[in-house]
């Protein structure tokens, strides 16, 4: 039979991995605190940034691909969360086809809305 050895009870460390859960519940409550052009801007940076322009000036690394700043004038936002939940499919090969969460969708549009410019 295993002997506890008494003495050392209750001195263990944590898991690694209550570590790492503890970084991702932080993560997720500071994912949270933002507001949804927040959210959006970090999603877009993230999904979209390696071929669009996110600000209000610059250019994209892409050169097919649209600013964000300028979308507007391509596509009709308020429906465009729908299109990202479904399945935004472009007409060329390099852009990737995506589906997102409802409020994925949302937020990204949010922060498309908060830097159209004319």
């Amino acid at each position: 039979m295993p002997t506890i050895d008494r003495a050392r009870r209750g001195t263990a460390r944590p898991a690694p991995f209550a570590f790492g859960a503890i970084l991702i519940l932080a993560g997720v409550a500071q994912a949270l605190d933002r507001t949804p052009v927040e959210q959006g801007r970090a999603l877009a940076a993230q999904l979209c940034g390696h071929c669009h322009a996110l600000h209000v000036t610059g250019s994209g690394m892409h050169p097919g691909a649209p600013s964000f700043r300028h979308l507007a004038a391509r596509v009709e936002l308020d429906g465009l969360h729908e299109r990202l939940r479904e399945g935004l499919i472009a007409g060329h090969r390099d852009m990737p086809q995506m589906k997102l969460t409802r409020d994925e969708a949302r937020a990204i549009v949010a922060f498309i809305r908060s830097i159209q410019t004319p």
